[in-house]
């Protein structure tokens, strides 16, 4: 996750926290991809994930909804396109989510670095937009507000769960990510 924000990385929230808080920075995405993904590699700082939210897998579908193009005003340093995401999160507990939203993700360019090295393409902001409408039921949540059930306060810790991540085909299918 480290290798792909830029440092000066923000997650956009459809709707502000109950801090607050409009945005988080890449410190904060990686502190709360650490509690879904690696629970056992909490901070003694961080508070423990009730264990009904421990997750057992993820299913992500991303939908091009326009192509990439340059963010105007950016002078080619800025890419932005929009995506459609169904993202469905399979927890330990009796109740699952389900995000249906779209997302805007903005990419800096780094032309220095190659093509090849993975650098080159850095996550810039993401913007999530929210779920339109009202939830249907209340396992329906923008990925904000899922996100946001994982943020804990500096101070939460997520036991061990087994997690398998599929981006249409499965990744690390049956990786212990806790342990």
């Amino acid at each position: 996750m480290s290798a792909l924000l830029h440092p000066d990385f923000r997650f956009i929230l459809d709707t502000p926290a109950p801090d607050g808080a409009s945005f988080w920075d890449a410190a904060e995405e990686k502190r709360i991809h650490r509690r879904m993904f690696q629970p056992a590699r909490l901070t003694s700082n961080d508070p423990p994930l009730p264990e009904e939210l421990w997750l057992v897998s993820v299913d992500i579908v991303l939908t091009g909804a326009t192509s990439w193009e340059d963010l105007p005003g950016s002078g080619g340093e800025l890419v932005h396109a929009f995506y459609n995401a169904t993202v469905y999160f399979e927890t330990a507990g009796q109740v699952d989510f389900r995000v249906e939203s779209r997302q805007e993700f903005v990419l800096k360019i780094d032309r220095s670095q190659a093509y090849c090295t993975g650098r080159r393409f850095l996550l810039y902001r993401w913007i999530d937009f929210g779920t339109p409408g009202q939830p249907a039921a209340p396992e329906q949540r923008s990925w904000s507000a899922v996100k946001q059930l994982y943020r804990g306060r500096a101070g939460s810790a997520a036991a061990n769960g087994r997690v398998q991540m599929r981006l249409g085909v499965p990744l690390e299918f049956g990786q212990d990510f806790g342990r």
